[in-house]
């Protein structure tokens, strides 16, 4: 596992001290739980991403950086957060906007999406056997008309025709 060595000179502070091991020791949290501790280095851009969270300072979910524990989860959080407005928002026919998270073992499940792109509270969900094929669809609470219709409807309109 590689460490963070910084030459006592360059060290111009105790805050700055204080910074470096407290990266060091988030890194180290991460990579024992999240990431594989047997890791050369650490992942691009993971050490910039930890000191630019300290420089922000902390937000209202946590109180200080009292330990490389909240840093870590905070790193997290802000992981979680980038991974849920990634995932692109899907319309119903009536307009209604879902973010559709899908699961192993078949089952999709519709989320509506909070303003900010995360993913906001369950909607309905579609249940598929190992097959593939449907075996439980909830409906559109806006419009009534099933996820699974729809959805064929949207991926074979020529089809939804006869």
């Amino acid at each position: 596992m590689r460490k963070i060595v910084i030459p006592p000179a360059a060290i111009p502070s105790a805050a700055l001290l204080f910074t470096v091991i407290l990266i060091d020791d988030t890194a180290w949290n991460l990579s024992c739980q999240d990431l594989d501790p047997e890791l050369e280095e650490w992942p691009d851009g993971m050490i910039a991403e930890l000191a630019a969270l300290i420089t922000a300072g902390p937000c209202g979910q946590w109180r200080g950086w009292p330990g490389p524990d909240i840093l870590a989860d905070h790193w997290r959080a802000r992981r979680q957060d980038e991974w849920e407005q990634s995932i692109p928002v899907w319309e119903c026919n009536c307009g209604a906007p879902y973010k559709i998270i899908a699961e192993y073992g078949g089952a999709e499940y519709f989320h509506l999406p909070l303003p900010d792109g995360l993913v906001g509270e369950r909607a309905g969900e579609v249940r598929r056997n190992a097959k593939g094929t449907v075996n439980h669809s909830d409906a559109c609470p806006r419009c009534g008309a099933k996820f699974t219709d729809t959805i064929a409807g949207q991926l074979n309109p020529q089809q939804a025709l006869f």
